[in-house]
């Protein structure tokens, strides 16, 4: 069973804050704003009416703190949670209700040919030419033969990407670190630029991982998987299961499956980066 989480709560910063920690153990978070102050009566009163249903369920339930909430845990019944979200569709009527189980995390500035974003849920939305789609975690970004386009993630992170890419939108949250944007690198090229200072920001392919926090470099996943990361400026940590180096401007390193990541190189870096000056310029 997909694990699941109702949240009910009064304060809009208190729902995202309380979204953004359930992701991150796993729950699909469903979050509802009351809207009119008429409705926190019936809310609260839905509180009671699940906290009665998991009565003897202490693993089931846990309060919100400073929210008239609840969450159901991992372990909680799938029929109470359907009934919860039945009841709390009739209670808010036209009060907005989201999954937030997919953060705003960016958006599409434009394309070359056509940009497909697949959703969670598999719709699709498509970009051509200048234009803004809202991009969310979890979103599955495609593009085709002769295709390119360029995004930029919430902290000021531009992100090209060449044509025959497929790039997933993720993000984690830790208590010490906060939240990190993490850029999974199915196929093809990205180019990607911290403009905003420092941005916690890890890149993933099927074969390596790159850590970064202020630089400009682009990385490129062949068919055969082979990972190739050119640093323009800044420096990424770039490795696989077998090692890590300290990438620094202008120089490149090659990533292979079951293998150590070469030692970086100096290299010519436009070359490299020219076919994203069409996204940028």
């Amino acid at each position: 069973m997909a694990q699941s989480a109702l949240v009910i709560a009064d304060a809009p910063a208190t729902v995202r804050a309380l979204a953004w920690l359930l992701r991150r153990e796993g729950y699909m978070v469903a979050t509802a704003d009351p809207g009119p102050r008429v409705l926190a009566q019936p809310l609260r009163w839905l509180t009671r009416v699940v906290r009665s249903a998991c009565r003897g369920r202490t693993d089931a339930m846990q309060d919100i703190p400073g929210a008239d909430g609840f969450h159901l845990s991992h372990q909680s019944n799938a029929r109470l949670l359907r009934i919860g979200l039945s009841l709390i569709l009739f209670l808010v009527g036209s009060a907005p209700l989201v999954m937030a189980q997919h953060l705003p995390l960016g958006t599409t500035q434009n394309a070359v040919g056509t940009l497909v974003v697949v959703r969670p849920d598999n719709i699709e939305d498509r970009l051509q030419g200048q234009g803004t789609l809202q991009l969310f975690a979890g979103d599955v970004l495609q593009t085709g033969d002769t295709q390119q386009a360029l995004i930029e993630i919430n902290d000021g992170i531009q992100v090209a990407l060449n044509e025959n890419t497929i790039l997933k939108l993720l993000s984690r949250w830790e208590k010490a670190k906060g939240i990190t944007r993490i850029l999974r690198l199915q196929q093809g090229e990205i180019w990607v630029k911290i403009v905003t200072g420092p941005q916690p920001l890890e890149v993933e392919t099927p074969v390596a991982s790159a850590a970064v926090r202020a630089t400009e470099f682009n990385i490129k996943v062949q068919d055969d998987g082979q990972t190739i990361l050119t640093v323009i400026e800044g420096n990424v940590d770039f490795g696989t299961a077998f090692n890590t180096w300290a990438v620094s401007s202008a120089t490149v390193s090659y990533a292979v499956r079951g293998k150590r990541c070469t030692k970086p190189e100096p290299t010519d870096v436009q070359p490299v980066i020219a076919w994203r000056r069409a996204l940028t310029q």
